[in-house]
Protein backbone atom coordinates (compact mmCIF):
# COMPACT_ATOMS: atom_id res chain seq x y z
CA UNK A 1 0.00 0.00 0.00
CA UNK A 2 1.66 3.46 -0.77
CA UNK A 3 1.46 6.39 1.21
CA UNK A 4 -1.34 8.15 -0.42
CA UNK A 5 -3.37 5.23 0.34
CA UNK A 6 -2.31 4.99 3.54
CA UNK A 7 -3.16 8.42 4.11
CA UNK A 8 -6.94 7.93 2.43
CA UNK A 9 -7.49 5.32 4.95
CA UNK A 10 -6.42 7.05 8.09
CA UNK A 11 -8.32 9.90 7.00
CA UNK A 12 -11.50 7.80 6.02
CA UNK A 13 -10.85 6.14 9.69
CA UNK A 14 -10.47 9.94 11.67
CA UNK A 15 -13.47 10.70 9.69
CA UNK A 16 -15.24 7.34 10.69
CA UNK A 17 -14.34 8.31 14.65
CA UNK A 18 -15.98 11.85 14.07
CA UNK A 19 -19.12 11.68 12.31
CA UNK A 20 -20.08 8.39 14.46
CA UNK A 21 -20.39 10.70 17.18
CA UNK A 22 -22.40 12.62 16.20
CA UNK A 23 -25.28 10.41 14.46
CA UNK A 24 -25.16 7.64 16.97
CA UNK A 25 -25.27 9.62 20.68
CA UNK A 26 -24.93 5.97 21.80
CA UNK A 27 -21.01 5.60 20.80
CA UNK A 28 -18.13 6.25 23.20
CA UNK A 29 -15.18 5.13 22.69
CA UNK A 30 -13.70 4.15 19.54
CA UNK A 31 -10.37 2.15 18.72
CA UNK A 32 -9.31 1.94 15.56
CA UNK A 33 -7.75 -1.54 14.03
CA UNK A 34 -5.54 -3.51 11.93
CA UNK A 35 -6.15 -7.14 10.86
CA UNK A 36 -4.89 -9.48 8.80
CA UNK A 37 -7.89 -12.46 8.51
CA UNK A 38 -9.43 -14.67 6.12
CA UNK A 39 -10.31 -11.65 4.05
CA UNK A 40 -7.05 -9.86 3.83
CA UNK A 41 -6.00 -6.72 5.59
CA UNK A 42 -8.59 -5.01 7.35
CA UNK A 43 -7.70 -1.26 8.55
CA UNK A 44 -11.33 -0.35 10.62
CA UNK A 45 -12.53 1.30 13.46
CA UNK A 46 -14.76 -0.17 16.76
CA UNK A 47 -17.27 2.18 17.82
CA UNK A 48 -18.20 0.89 20.75
CA UNK A 49 -21.28 1.45 22.40
CA UNK A 50 -20.55 -0.67 25.46
CA UNK A 51 -17.79 -3.02 26.48
CA UNK A 52 -19.56 -5.94 24.15
CA UNK A 53 -21.06 -4.38 21.28
CA UNK A 54 -19.96 -2.27 18.61
CA UNK A 55 -20.37 -0.72 15.21
CA UNK A 56 -17.58 -1.03 13.18
CA UNK A 57 -16.42 0.09 10.14
CA UNK A 58 -13.79 -1.67 8.02
CA UNK A 59 -11.88 -1.11 5.19
CA UNK A 60 -10.47 -4.31 2.74
CA UNK A 61 -8.30 -2.98 -0.03
CA UNK A 62 -7.05 -6.13 -1.79
CA UNK A 63 -11.24 -6.50 -2.11
CA UNK A 64 -12.15 -2.85 -3.15
CA UNK A 65 -14.62 -3.20 -0.23
CA UNK A 66 -16.03 -1.39 3.17
CA UNK A 67 -17.86 -3.89 5.90
CA UNK A 68 -20.00 -2.14 8.12
CA UNK A 69 -22.41 -2.92 10.80
CA UNK A 70 -23.03 -4.39 14.48
CA UNK A 71 -20.86 -6.76 16.19
CA UNK A 72 -20.32 -8.24 19.56
CA UNK A 73 -18.05 -11.04 21.00
CA UNK A 74 -20.46 -12.46 23.06
CA UNK A 75 -23.00 -15.31 22.46
CA UNK A 76 -25.68 -14.39 24.51
CA UNK A 77 -25.37 -10.89 22.90
CA UNK A 78 -25.80 -12.36 19.47
CA UNK A 79 -28.54 -14.46 20.37
CA UNK A 80 -30.51 -11.23 21.90
CA UNK A 81 -29.94 -9.70 18.08
CA UNK A 82 -30.98 -12.74 16.42
CA UNK A 83 -34.39 -12.69 19.09
CA UNK A 84 -35.17 -9.30 18.07
CA UNK A 85 -34.51 -9.87 14.57
CA UNK A 86 -37.01 -13.39 14.52
CA UNK A 87 -39.56 -11.22 17.17
CA UNK A 88 -39.84 -8.79 14.07
CA UNK A 89 -40.86 -11.17 11.80
CA UNK A 90 -38.91 -9.33 8.90
CA UNK A 91 -35.55 -10.75 6.90
CA UNK A 92 -32.47 -9.65 7.89
CA UNK A 93 -32.82 -6.96 4.76
CA UNK A 94 -36.22 -5.65 5.36
CA UNK A 95 -34.95 -5.46 9.36
CA UNK A 96 -31.94 -3.02 8.10
CA UNK A 97 -34.03 -1.50 5.93
CA UNK A 98 -36.79 -0.69 8.93
CA UNK A 99 -34.21 0.65 10.92
CA UNK A 100 -33.03 2.90 7.69
CA UNK A 101 -36.49 4.15 7.21
CA UNK A 102 -36.71 4.86 11.18
CA UNK A 103 -33.62 6.85 10.85
CA UNK A 104 -34.99 9.00 7.73
CA UNK A 105 -33.40 6.84 4.78
CA UNK A 106 -36.69 5.50 3.18
CA UNK A 107 -35.28 5.02 0.36
CA UNK A 108 -32.19 3.34 1.10
CA UNK A 109 -31.72 -0.61 0.74
CA UNK A 110 -28.58 -2.78 1.78
CA UNK A 111 -28.50 -6.52 2.69
CA UNK A 112 -27.55 -7.24 5.69
CA UNK A 113 -25.59 -10.78 6.29
CA UNK A 114 -25.37 -12.58 9.67
CA UNK A 115 -21.59 -14.20 10.35
CA UNK A 116 -19.22 -15.71 12.99
CA UNK A 117 -15.85 -14.48 12.15
CA UNK A 118 -12.42 -14.93 14.15
CA UNK A 119 -14.98 -15.08 17.25
CA UNK A 120 -16.59 -12.06 16.23
CA UNK A 121 -20.53 -11.97 15.41
CA UNK A 122 -21.62 -10.07 12.76
CA UNK A 123 -24.16 -8.02 11.35
CA UNK A 124 -23.09 -6.40 8.44
CA UNK A 125 -23.31 -4.77 5.12
CA UNK A 126 -20.76 -4.69 1.99
CA UNK A 127 -20.44 -1.58 0.04
CA UNK A 128 -18.15 -2.11 -2.80
CA UNK A 129 -15.54 0.53 -4.20
CA UNK A 130 -13.59 1.27 -7.15
CA UNK A 131 -10.25 1.96 -5.32
CA UNK A 132 -8.89 3.35 -1.89
CA UNK A 133 -9.44 6.91 -3.66
CA UNK A 134 -13.72 6.14 -3.18
CA UNK A 135 -13.35 6.69 0.68
CA UNK A 136 -12.37 10.28 -0.14
CA UNK A 137 -15.99 11.20 -1.92
CA UNK A 138 -19.12 12.32 -0.24
CA UNK A 139 -21.07 9.32 -2.13
CA UNK A 140 -19.20 6.65 -0.13
CA UNK A 141 -19.22 8.74 3.15
CA UNK A 142 -23.13 9.86 2.91
CA UNK A 143 -23.63 6.04 2.63
CA UNK A 144 -21.52 4.88 5.41
CA UNK A 145 -23.47 7.72 7.57
CA UNK A 146 -26.59 6.47 6.69
CA UNK A 147 -25.93 2.72 7.40
CA UNK A 148 -24.33 3.57 10.71
CA UNK A 149 -27.57 5.08 11.80
CA UNK A 150 -29.70 2.52 10.24
CA UNK A 151 -27.92 -0.04 12.05
CA UNK A 152 -28.08 2.16 15.00
CA UNK A 153 -31.67 2.42 14.83
CA UNK A 154 -32.64 -1.22 13.95
CA UNK A 155 -30.45 -2.67 17.09
CA UNK A 156 -31.73 0.42 19.29
CA UNK A 157 -32.64 -2.42 22.12
CA UNK A 158 -29.06 -4.12 21.82
CA UNK A 159 -26.83 -1.19 21.49
CA UNK A 160 -28.65 0.36 24.20
CA UNK A 161 -29.00 -2.17 26.60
Amino acid sequence: MSDAQRHVLDDFRDWITATARLVVPAVGSARQVEAVGQQGEAFGCRLYTDARTWLEVSVFPSRNQVRLGLAMESRARNEQAEQLIEDSRETLDEFLELGLADAGHEDDVYRMEHFHEAGIFYFATHLALSGIEDLKGPEIRERVTHLLEGYAMAFGDIIEG
